[in-house]
């Protein structure tokens, strides 16, 4: 079987080099190595598999490479073919992925059920790099525009949000050579937090190349907002949602954070620890939405979003829910930016109108803004913020005013 071939299927005892490193293919790089793990792999009809040492993620494939046990050396876990994927904490606080990963085009029987475990700090930071991966690999997305995306100067603040870089993990770029610490047989790399990043226009043309569609985990900004693509303006932010989000084959995902309409999509920021941070759903592609109160004097948007040329195979049921105050301006602006996307407006004439007088009188009329709403207009490219909230851009100022 050629190597190319191996890169793509579950493989027992995939090729290493000297280093104990994956052989890798053309069209493949490494990401990050992530020393003193353990791991169990359990295939049926070929029993468990139980090992120490490390992982090597690339845009690819998890490697996990074994440095106790002479009877086999390596596993290969293509990200395309790997699912179900959680990331849990375990007894006495370590971190493990527990996930699956099926035998397409492999040589083994069934799927396998593998376990990582960390021993040493820094899980939060490989998660938030390992779901990424795990998304931009799935979605087909080649190798160079992913290590663009992880060398942007937003990925990179991103990930330093989790805390300093653990001695444990060694980060990959460019094929120089620097080394996070002396750890035996260690391949000599940069490490990612302290290298020159890409200029930001690359990051901006890359968004641009991407067409509008449902997708987890799009680009955010420092400030939890996301990278605005080309002929797109943010509208509004609502601070303090919940929401729950359900595909079919990918079961539940709640979470609690903010909801960003702009003149697009919609994107939902979830601002708690978990395995995903963010879903966009493009208005073009909504339908059936319904506004209505629920219990307790919260409103809440029902929404589903079809899966049009995306990552996934079934439509997305969504839930929001808000409190009162503001609700009515949510949805006056929601339901006006879906249908003026429908209808293929472009930004500026959407914005036009959100900015004009009978749009802002059904504003008035629907009621106070409320404290957890900040509403955006791009206006000579001057910013004053509605209310003063944490993290939020101070670059717009309040439509109503």
């Amino acid at each position: 079987m050629e190597n190319a071939e191996l890169i793509d299927a579950l493989y027992l005892d995939a090729p290493l080099d000297g280093d104990f490193m994956p052989v890798k293919d053309m069209n493949e790089e490494f990401i990050l190595r992530r020393n003193f793990i353990e791991f169990h792999i359990h295939v049926k009809g070929r029993g468990d598999f139980k090992g120490k040492g490390h992982l090597v993620l690339t845009t690819k494939r998890l490697v996990l490479v074994n440095r106790e046990n002479p009877v086999w050396r390596s596993w290969s876990l293509p990200l395309l073919h790997t699912f179900n994927e959680q990331f849990e904490e375990g007894m006495g606080g370590r971190f493990f992925i527990n996930a699956h990963c099926r035998n397409d085009g492999g040589l083994l029987p069934h799927p396998a059920h593998f376990k990582v475990w960390f021993n040493q700090g820094g899980a939060l930071r490989f998660q938030h790099i390992y779901k990424r991966v795990l998304i931009r690999a799935k979605e087909r997305v080649e190798f160079g525009l992913i290590m663009g995306e992880f060398r942007s100067p937003v990925f990179i603040e991103e990930c330093n949000r989790f805390g300093p870089c653990p001695e444990e993990t060694v980060y990959f770029m460019d094929g120089q050579v620097a080394v996070v610490e002396t750890v035996p047989v260690q391949r000599p790399v940069e490490v990612v937090v302290q290298q020159p990043v890409i200029a930001p226009v690359a990051v901006a043309a890359a968004v641009a190349a991407t067409e509008c569609v449902m997708m987890r985990d799009c680009l955010l900004d420092a400030e939890m907002n996301p990278v605005k693509e080309i002929d797109e303006e943010f509208v509004m932010r609502r601070n303090n949602v919940e929401f729950h989000i359900h595909i079919r084959g990918m079961g539940e995902l709640k979470a609690h954070g903010h909801a960003v309409l702009t003149t697009k999509r919609l994107v939902l920021v979830n601002r708690d620890p978990s395995i995903f941070k963010s879903f966009q759903f493009p208005y073009i592609h909504t339908f059936k939405e319904h506004f209505k109160p629920g219990m307790r004097g919260r409103f809440h948007c029902e929404a589903k979003c079809k899966p049009l040329r995306s990552a996934f195979n079934h439509p997305a049921d969504i839930k929001i829910w808000c409190g009162e105050v503001g609700s009515v301006v949510f949805q006056n602006f929601y339901k006006r930016l879906l249908i003026r996307a429908k209808e293929q407006l472009d930004a500026a004439a959407i914005m036009m109108e959100l900015r004009g007088a009978q749009f802002q009188a059904e504003l008035a009329r629907a009621g106070p803004i409320g404290g957890e709403t900040i509403v955006y207009v791009q206006a000579d490219g001057n910013a004053v913020v509605a209310t003063a909230m944490p993290a939020q851009k101070p670059a717009f100022r309040q439509v109503a005013n």
